[in-house]
């Protein structure tokens, strides 16, 4: 692919998905992890395998053998995706309660989901994220 990257080695390359085949990805050719948060009910509207927060630190750790037996580091980052409502204060509660947890079992960035109807929504939900989030 041209241009080339200018950064040496090249941009950090993340796979994202809950299947095996994306964590063999990751466990062989990746820098980083996203999986996201996926009921049973969801996942049977996606077609993609569930996977809930209960279940993240065995998957952190499967991935970190499968890529030390590679050979790779088995330090990896991993951006996890919660499930959560529209409500943005209560998906704060729910942050607030979980970023722990979260990094307890290995996960060292959250991704949200904004649904902010407009740009002004969208800058109040940032901020609210942000004085409720910021360490």
């Amino acid at each position: 692919m041209l241009p080339r990257p200018a950064q040496r080695p090249g941009p950090p390359i993340w796979i994202g998905g809950n299947s095996r085949a994306a964590m063999r990805r990751v466990a062989e050719l990746a820098d980083g992890w996203a999986p996201f948060e996926q009921p049973a009910a969801m996942a049977k509207v996606t077609a993609t395998p569930v996977l809930v927060f209960e279940q993240l630190v065995g998957k952190i750790a499967d991935l970190k053998q499968a890529r030390a037996e590679r050979g790779r580091s088995a330090d990896v980052d991993v951006c996890y995706s919660p499930a959560m409502g529209r409500d943005a204060e209560r998906n704060v509660e729910i942050l607030t309660e979980g970023i722990p947890s979260y990094q307890e079992a290995g996960v060292t960035y959250v991704s949200i989901e904004s649904h902010a109807h407009s740009f002004d929504d969208c800058i109040r939900e940032l901020e609210l994220y942000g004085k409720a989030l910021r360490p």
